[in-house]
């Protein structure tokens, strides 16, 4: 291949090459979720506990005792929460002592009308030091006048905000509500403009348990730093807290089953047993699984709950209760 070769101009155009960059690795806060010095989007339906869910991070990041979500950078940060619905002193405080965050170490800005172009973000991430920001909800940051529809207008405001997040290694988490939008796919749901997902490094979509009404399932539905991470999850307590579950399956779509090989809607020598077991595995290949889904699939192809419980013993599957429903991973 040729080398590119300089030719002289007048006046010549400020260029780079590759050849003169140095790599470097991604720095993870939540890996591979959350980077350091990115932009990162949490969005799901009104009340079904984003806030919850970004306290709980807060919390564990800002302490290094009790740690339950796996994948968390290994030190304690400092952090900013700046919420725009939610009182300082009735909901956000609560929620963090009840969640054994250092509330030392974590900050939010005094000042109204804050908006996401304001040149008060930066400085409060330089004078903190923090390396974690989470504006909750995105929507109330927008400026007098702009639109979050407007491609133009958000996308310079988003810029502007990435290199605040690059330029002092804070990874920045906006929490969105999603439209009423029905057939769209998840990552078009946020509210505004689509610039807002697509200058976003990852995006993280948060719903209810279609079986359990205190699940939430988070699911990695944009990642361009890597691969997408699988699916986690987390139980509201009696007091309305939160219980990490961890690595989590509930719906994927229908899982192919094979047995020695052979699709089993036309191997009709299968036996009942074979295939709770090919359908069980199907999902705890995957991680934890909640045992009423688990029960509910087999019974759909007319697998009995003894046959499925046979095969639970077989397998030699773990069933442990949380909070409010029993769920199995395999030992």
């Amino acid at each position: 291949m040729q080398e590119i070769m300089s030719v002289k101009e007048k006046d010549p155009v400020d260029v780079t090459y590759f050849n003169s960059i140095e790599t470097k690795e991604v720095e993870w806060l939540w890996k591979p979720y959350i980077a350091f010095g990115k932009l990162t989007i949490l969005q799901g339906d009104p009340g079904d506990g984003k806030t919850t869910f970004a306290l709980k991070l807060v919390s564990q990041l800002t302490s290094l005792q009790n740690r339950e979500i796996k994948g968390l950078c290994g030190r304690k940060i400092n952090a900013i929460y700046q919420s725009a619905e939610d009182g300082v002193e009735d909901s956000i405080k609560v929620k963090l002592e009840k969640m054994h965050a250092d509330c030392k170490r974590v900050a939010f800005i005094n000042k109204k009308d804050l908006s996401l172009d304001d040149k008060s973000i930066e400085k409060a991430i330089k004078q903190t030091k923090a390396e974690l920001m989470v504006l909750d909800p995105i929507q109330s940051f927008i400026s007098n006048g702009k639109s979050m529809t407007s491609i133009k207008g958000m996308r310079e405001t988003l810029r502007q905000l990435a290199q605040v997040a690059a330029n002092y290694h804070c990874a920045i988490l906006l929490i969105g509500h999603l439209n009423k939008s029905e057939g769209k796919k998840n990552l078009y749901r946020g509210l505004g403009s689509i610039d807002i997902t697509a200058i976003a490094r990852s995006v993280l979509f948060l719903k209810k348990s279609e079986y359990d009404n205190k699940i939430r399932i988070i699911s990695n539905i944009k990642n361009s730093l890597e691969s997408e991470g699988g699916d986690v999850a987390y139980e509201f307590d009696k007091d309305e807290y939160i219980h990490w579950l961890g690595e989590y399956t509930e719906e994927f779509g229908e899982p192919e089953l094979k047995v020695n090989g052979k699709q089993t809607s036309k191997n009709k020598s299968v036996t009942k047993y074979q295939q709770a077991a090919e359908l069980i595995k199907s999902y705890l290949d995957r991680g934890t699984c909640g045992a009423k889904f688990i029960l509910s699939k087999c019974k759909e192809k007319g697998i009995s709950e003894f046959t499925v419980k046979k095969v639970r013993r077989d397998l030699g599957i773990k069933a442990f209760k949380t909070n409010s429903h029993w769920a199995w991973r395999f030992e």
